[in-house]
């Protein structure tokens, strides 16, 4: 992008990017279907639980 843009637009650009994919969007999807989309993560939630759970137990100690 540096050909096309001078590098502090290039950084303005990528933070609002982000801004908009990271939390806007979600946040207006969690409004609606919230309960629907936890109850579909749970399964995954479960998983990464089960997975983490040997190294983040003793650490936690």
């Amino acid at each position: 992008m540096e050909e096309m843009f001078p590098e502090w637009i290039s950084v303005l650009l990528a933070a609002a990017l982000v801004s908009i994919i990271a939390e806007v969007i979600p946040q207006a999807l969690n409004s609606r279907y919230g309960l629907r989309f936890g109850a579909t993560m749970s399964p995954f939630v479960r998983v990464l639980l089960l997975l983490f759970f040997p190294v983040a137990y003793p650490i936690s100690k």
